[in-house]
């Protein structure tokens, strides 16, 4: 494919995701003739499990559903559980967030469901309310194709996805959380050197925790981003970039092909 052309002034885009998350877009958006910094701002480490964290592994089989929030999620559970399942329970849904998280669950063997519209917690409750209420009041577990959620286990990460624990449980879902990783903030005078005297036209801001960053080196050191475009995963971090960025914008579909469609579209570029 033969890119478009770009302005004489190569537009500028600046990623943040974790070390080995960015290179896949940067190709791309390179081959497209856009000025490309990676600055990641959060290191992914594996989190130390309790016994208790550990009994949820062991006894996976009690839970009629899994909900997995990222491929960070899913990597460490699939390393972590295989040690006590070569096989996965039989009668299990896996719920997933992401067209990645998507295919590492599905590549291992499970059974996945997607919102049918939409990449945010909200949009994930939606479908399986809607799947729940669709049901016959006297479905069994071991009736056929579907069955009621009746005890869920939600893997994310460390102080990740809350607000969906707590909308699960006030909607009467019996909800564990299994916490597989945890951030690390990278200190920003590690990255900010990459910044020097270049001023991104575009930021790809995937975490509140990533945003949270980037405005502690606006504060520490004068770097603007006041006259940047932020991409943003949900209205709930675009609330949090609005005071910093010119303009916000929320990506429709956060994985990489959205991606690269968002920052195409925001500088003219055709795919």
């Amino acid at each position: 494919m033969t890119p478009s052309p770009v302005p004489a002034q190569s537009p500028r885009v600046l990623l943040t995701r974790p070390a080995g998350s960015n290179e896949r877009l940067a190709e791309a958006l390179t081959q497209r003739g856009i000025d490309v910094r990676i600055a990641p701002v959060l290191n992914i480490r594996s989190a130390e499990l309790s016994e208790h964290d550990r009994e949820h592994l062991i006894h996976l089989d009690r839970f009629s559903d899994l909900i997995c929030t990222s491929q960070h999620a899913a990597r460490a559970f699939l390393d972590l559980a295989s040690d006590w399942w070569p096989q996965w329970p039989v009668q299990q849904r896996c719920w997933c967030l992401g067209t990645k998280t998507r295919q590492l669950l599905e590549n291992a063997g499970f059974r996945v469901r997607q919102p049918g519209a939409g990449h945010t917690s909200e949009a994930l409750l939606d479908a399986i309310n809607h799947l729940q209420e669709s049901l016959p009041h006297d479905t069994r577990p071991d009736s056929g194709e579907e069955w009621p959620l009746t005890r869920v286990l939600l893997l994310s990460g460390e102080g990740g996805r809350e607000t969906l624990q707590q909308q699960l449980s006030a909607a009467g879902y019996a909800v564990e959380k299994l916490a597989l990783y945890r951030r690390e903030t990278i200190p920003p005078e590690r990255w900010a050197p990459l910044l020097e005297g270049w001023q991104a036209d575009l930021v790809l801001a995937l975490s509140g925790e990533t945003l949270h960053q980037l405005v502690a080196l606006s504060h520490n050191t004068g770097h603007s981003f006041s006259d940047a475009t932020v991409l943003v995963p949900s209205e709930r971090v675009a609330d949090l970039a609005r005071p910093y960025f010119g303009t916000v914008r929320v990506l429709t579909q956060p994985d990489h092909e959205g991606q690269l469609a968002a920052i195409c579209q925001t500088f003219g570029i055709k795919r």
